[in-house]
């Protein structure tokens, strides 16, 4: 959109500072169902101690030929080879951790924790203990959507670094599930965060009930005790616009709820003629209890933790 009108007025085709979209009206957030936004909020805020942790940047993964036909078990009774799980590694581009760091310094935690590189793997973050203990979870790495990889039943997941043995480099659906969390917040800033999922795999994780348009990796990290999630539902701009919602939702969210700062950040974006329209801001979503603030009392008290400390808890 950016090089669309090279005539006049740059960008005058695509200025939407005069449409009076919803957001500009009102904090949205949105439920799986009625039953689950009375179950979302009746949930107490998270009294986890830390504030953030992020997870990003994954590695690309390269095997030898002799590793690169072994199968290996990816969900939901599929399998792939280690191969093709290294191309899935290559063909996506690692999101950097400078979004972390944008992340963090904004909400005011410099020196949150981050898992980045050979470090983020699946099997590393499904023997974490301490998950728990943070209040937002923010993942900067690509979703991968029900079925588009490996074979027609492969799970909607997140993905990963390759680890050691039991490794398939993705975090998927069932396994989300399984994480146990005590968040208010989990953040998958990339695209098909919002990934689909049958009803076949949605039971297979524990889960009673699937709606079409808001389930997958939103559904699971739910189920793991989030209080909310948010995604996105299309790929999102790289020329910068996606990195200054992060940065602005997190600053707003030192204060308020989290459905408002979302709001805020959508608002500047719109409030600009280069970023008023929806590509640029209307991916993002939010699911399950908005009304929450981002941090409670249990994680405000820690934002002075020395850095040593923030360091020691990521590379657990």
């Amino acid at each position: 959109l950016k090089s669309a009108d090279k005539t006049g007025d740059k960008n005058a085709r695509y200025d939407y500072r005069t449409v009076n979209f919803l957001a500009k009206q009102l904090p949205i957030a949105m439920a799986l169902s009625p039953r689950s936004l009375l179950v979302s909020r009746a949930m107490p805020e998270s009294t986890a101690p830390y504030p953030f942790i992020g997870f990003a940047q994954h590695m690309p993964a390269e095997v030898s030929a002799q590793a690169a036909g072994t199968l290996v078990s990816v969900g939901n009774q599929c399998t792939a080879e280690l191969g093709q799980i290294a191309l899935l590694t290559r063909e996506l581009q690692p999101i950097k951790a400078t979004e972390l760091v944008r992340a963090s310094a904004a909400l005011g935690v410099p020196n949150a924790p981050e898992v980045t590189g050979a470090a983020f793997t699946d099997t590393a973050i499904r023997a974490r203990d301490d998950l728990n203990k943070f209040q937002v979870l923010h993942f900067a790495t690509h979703g991968v959507t029900e079925g588009q990889w490996a074979c027609a039943k492969a799970p909607p997941a997140l993905v990963t670094s390759l680890g050691g043995p039991g490794s398939d480099a993705i975090l998927s659906f069932d396994e989300v599930a399984q994480l146990k969390l005590d968040a208010n917040l989990v953040v998958l800033s990339a695209c098909d965060t919002s990934a689909s999922v049958s009803i076949a795999g949605a039971r297979a994780a524990g889960e009673e009930s699937v709606d079409a348009s808001l389930d997958g990796l939103v559904r699971a990290f739910l189920a793991a005790q989030a209080r909310a999630v948010l995604s996105t539902y299309w790929p999102i701009s790289d020329a910068g616009e996606s990195e200054q919602l992060i940065g602005d939702f997190y600053a707003a969210a030192r204060s308020g709820t989290i459905e408002g700062a979302l709001q805020t950040a959508q608002v500047k974006l719109m409030n600009s003629a280069e970023s008023s329209h929806p590509l640029y801001w209307g991916a993002f979503f939010l699911v399950g209890d908005g009304q929450k603030p981002l941090l409670s009392p249990a994680a405000r008290t820690s934002l002075d933790a020395p850095a040593n400390h923030l360091a020691v808890l990521a590379a657990r």
